[in-house]
């Protein structure tokens, strides 16, 4: 049976191309996006590249009752969660929906799941948890500071994470990259 992989975002630059990567090494990517950064062409494209239709869902990753239903229809145990708000300008004029988005988001993902079922989870970070330290090349180890309200919403969805797959005993890794 192939494994399944929830990919929120999936229909992104990156989500499409995690995408491809996970079909092509044996995985059964399963899309959950809201199309507020991505477009449905996307998905269509993949449906070609992965010869194969995959499998979308147009939602936010902020409703439960769909997200739970998608998770246990398809015995979901691992997630890339690439989905989130990515503006750094429009985090400073808009916090608050930043952390609705980013960080409610995420804690409503990882409600969906009964306890010990998640068994592993990519966060998509970034680079802007270390703030501007003028110094090069940045640490992982860096110590952790932001600047704007994005960077503040990466950082404590990292925590959020981190303190969730103690609890639960599964494994997590943050992506903090530069702008891909």
């Amino acid at each position: 049976m192939v494994e399944k992989v929830l990919v929120t975002g999936g229909a992104g630059y990156v989500g499409s191309h995690v995408c491809i990567a996970l079909a092509n090494n044996g995985y059964e990517p399963i899309i959950v996006d809201n199309l507020s950064n991505s477009k449905i062409y996307v998905v269509k494209k993949l449906n070609k590249i992965i010869n194969k239709k995959v499998i979308f869902n147009k939602i936010d990753i902020r409703d439960k009752i769909k997200l739970k239903k998608i998770i246990n229809k398809h015995s979901i145990s691992k997630i890339i969660h690439l989905a989130s708000l990515k503006s750094v300008e429009e985090s400073l004029d808009q916090p608050f929906k930043y952390i609705s988005n980013n960080i409610s988001g995420l804690i409503d993902l990882l409600s969906c799941f009964d306890k010990n079922k998640l068994k592993q989870i990519i966060f998509s970070s970034s680079a802007c948890v270390y703030g501007n330290t003028g110094k090069f090349p940045i640490k992982e180890n860096n110590e952790l500071k932001h600047e704007n309200t994005y960077g503040y919403t990466k950082i404590v969805c990292e925590q959020i994470i981190e303190n969730y797959c103690m609890e639960n005993k599964c494994n997590y890794a943050n992506l903090r990259y530069f702008n891909p």
